[in-house]
């Protein structure tokens, strides 16, 4: 059964004009995600033009995002900052998948191991990971390595548990 046919049969007529998407279960027009786009960043700018002028630094307007962005970007500026951040989380998702494949295969293949493992690895997949940087911060400092850490942190949970699956499924 088609996406056509399904909406005939509920009797919701689509122009192609306002395509929609599906948000939750409810036909969403463009227009309607649009709009409220367009009127979320003008209560930005102007909650930060009018709201809040002694915390510029903290809640600047839009305009003055976009044209430091751009200023970063004609100058050259940021390349290296792009630079190091492509590197650290280039480095923490090979890692992440390589120990995660691994172990989530070995997990996944092995009973024992899965009897053991599981229930920690699940229980401390629920914990927040942001919560354990400033253990980074304090363990590794403030440089690329807790930046590293955290993103293999991050990315380590679910490539395991989606291994497991993965390997549990073949059998």
């Amino acid at each position: 059964m088609t996406k056509a046919q399904t909406e005939s049969e509920v009797g919701i007529e689509t122009d192609s004009a306002t395509e929609s998407r599906r948000q939750f279960g409810i036909s969403v027009p463009k227009q309607l995600v649009i709009g409220t786009m367009i009127a979320f960043v003008l209560a930005w700018e102007i909650t930060a033009r009018f709201g809040f002028e002694q915390l510029d630094l903290v809640f600047p307007s839009v305009v003055s995002i976009v044209t430091e962005l751009y200023l970063l970007f004609a100058t050259g500026d940021i390349l290296p900052h792009l630079s190091i951040t492509a590197q650290a989380v280039g480095t923490a998702f090979v890692i992440a998948t390589v120990v995660g494949v691994i172990g989530g295969t070995l997990i996944g293949t092995n009973k024992f191991l899965a009897d053991a493992i599981e229930p920690i690895l699940y229980y401390f997949s629920s914990v927040p990971k942001i919560v354990l940087y400033p253990l980074f911060l304090v363990a590794l400092g403030i440089g690329l390595e807790s930046k590293i850490a955290m993103g293999i942190l991050s990315a380590l949970f679910p490539i395991t548990v989606n291994s497991i699956i993965g390997s549990l499924s073949i059998r």
